[in-house]
């Protein structure tokens, strides 16, 4: 398939339309559903977290992501003007010993390192640019 590139502006409302894209692209492609929820939940979570972190209070812009299917396995290119974060450097967090030393957040890059077969990331200019590659 061809590549499809979509921009979303860095707006949590924006994650339903997200999904939506993915899911319309699945279909077409005839992807299974376990790689289509996997792919949907790796860049929501991508996506959620340029949308909280990787901008200054107010600023807008928009955040483009491209999805390419090569034979049997899915490119998602994710690009955004956000702060420098490479996923790849953020350590993996500690499981709690207990319920109550547990709290909320912290664990969707590893999540998302756990549903992809490869992740790249790179810094062009003012650009994030993340990679994530899913086997069919």
């Amino acid at each position: 398939m061809p590549v499809e590139t979509c921009r979303f502006a860095n707006d949590v409302a924006e994650l339903r339309r997200l999904s939506a894209w993915i899911r319309a692209y699945a279909g077409e492609a005839g992807l299974d559903r376990d790689l289509t929820d996997r792919i949907d939940l790796c860049l929501d979570e991508a996506l959620i977290n340029i949308i909280r972190y990787g901008y200054e209070e107010g600023r807008r812009d928009t955040i483009a992501v491209s999805l390419e299917l090569v034979h049997d396995r899915l490119h998602a290119v994710v690009a955004d003007a956000g702060r420098e974060f490479d996923p790849l450097q953020h350590p993996t967090p500690v499981a709690p010993a207990t319920l109550d030393e547990a709290s909320v957040g912290g664990f969707g890059i590893h999540l998302m390192r756990s549903f992809v077969d490869a992740l790249e990331y790179r810094r062009e200019g003012e650009r994030n640019i993340l990679t994530l590659h899913f086997q069919r």
